[in-house]
């Protein structure tokens, strides 16, 4: 009997142990319906919000997260806000980089101002500096005299320099690159000095004046030599000779010079006007002058006469030379006409 109610008892436990979790059993799947009904809701709102949710999160957990990143948000606007800030700074620290800058531009500009006048001063010292050095010349220095000059002559053998002028004075000076130094000073005519050679040996100076004297100054004895050389009108020009001169004057007349006898060898009047120049050529023989007539004239010196005349041109002839080993002769005029003919035949 005991036994029976003992196992009654057990029954009747185990009949309400199960009815309890049947209970228990119950109420969790209402609470899981409950659970997947609010996330359905769940679900349908986010759908007509137009955004992917999770569906496992409640709309409270969304708010929390939409809250957290709209300051996360409002942190990153700070932050921007900040940054723009900070470029304000930036800005500040570039503006006064740049007034740095812009004060060293300054400074270079001062100093590139400074420069080419510290360059100027530095050239006018050097200027000054070399003024005041004694210079190496490459030429002799200028000739200054207080007459005016009517003709020259270089010695054939030294650095002597021959002029005369118009009060009849005859100068000597030995130049050089450092100084010239006059060595001699003769009074040789009367009247101004028209023309004056050094002979060919360079130990006589033979010149003619307006006084129409032909005359001679050894440079040995440095006495001058007067004879009866003379013309019957100024004196024009006068050329050298192995043993003595040939002159020529105003009215076209040419003269050729023994110095041996001091006579007249031979008397010629080819020009109506003043005999300008003359080339020499004793190895040939012959003796060419130019006139203020336009013409040419030549001589055989041989044979004591005149030989060639040529055309009278446009204009007074002024000088002769020749060229090419004498096969040229070279005539220059009055209006810088060079004309250049061949040997002998320059006349008609």
């Amino acid at each position: 009997m005991f036994e029976k109610t003992m196992a009654d008892d057990f029954k009747g436990k185990k009949e309400d142990e199960s009815s309890n979790e049947e209970d228990s059993d119950q109420e969790d799947s209402d609470v899981s319906d409950n659970e997947l009904d609010d996330s359905t809701e769940a679900r349908d709102g986010a759908t007509t919000n137009t955004s992917v949710q999770n569906p496992f999160y409640t709309t409270e957990d969304h708010d929390d997260s939409d809250s957290e990143v709209s300051e996360d948000d409002s942190e990153l606007e700070g932050d921007s806000d900040g940054k723009e800030e900070g470029s304000d700074v930036d800005s500040d620290d570039s503006d006064d980089d740049s007034d740095s800058s812009g004060g060293e531009e300054d400074d270079s500009k001062d100093k590139s101002e400074e420069a080419p006048a510290t360059n100027d001063e530095d050239y006018l010292l050097e200027m000054l500096k070399s003024a005041r050095e004694k210079k190496v010349r490459d030429c002799p220095p200028d000739i200054k005299l207080k007459q005016a000059v009517t003709d020259i002559s270089f010695h054939p053998d030294e650095n002597i320099l021959a002029l005369s002028n118009i009060l009849g004075e005859i100068s000597l000076f030995r130049y050089a690159n450092e100084e010239n130094k006059i060595e001699r000073k003769v009074k040789m005519h009367k009247s101004g000095v028209r023309c004056l050679e050094y002979s060919q040996q360079g130990d006589k100076i033979i010149s003619g004046g307006k006084d129409k004297l032909v005359k001679v100054l050894n440079l040995e004895t440095g006495k001058v030599e007067a004879g009866s050389m003379s013309h019957s009108s100024a004196l024009y020009s006068v050329a050298s000779m192995e043993h003595g001169a040939v002159s020529g004057d105003e009215d076209g007349t040419v003269k050729i010079w023994d110095f041996r006898t001091n006579k007249c060898v031979l008397s010629s009047k080819r020009f109506d006007e003043f005999v300008s120049s003359f080339y020499l050529q004793e190895t040939k023989n012959r003796l060419i002058a130019s006139s203020g007539e336009g013409t040419i004239q030549s001589w055989d010196l041989r044979m004591n006469k005149a030989d060639t005349q040529s055309e009278v041109y446009a204009s007074e002839l002024n000088c002769v030379a020749a060229v090419r080993e004498e096969t040229k002769l070279v005539v220059g005029d009055a209006d810088g006409t060079l004309y250049i003919f061949n040997e002998n035949q320059y006349g008609y």
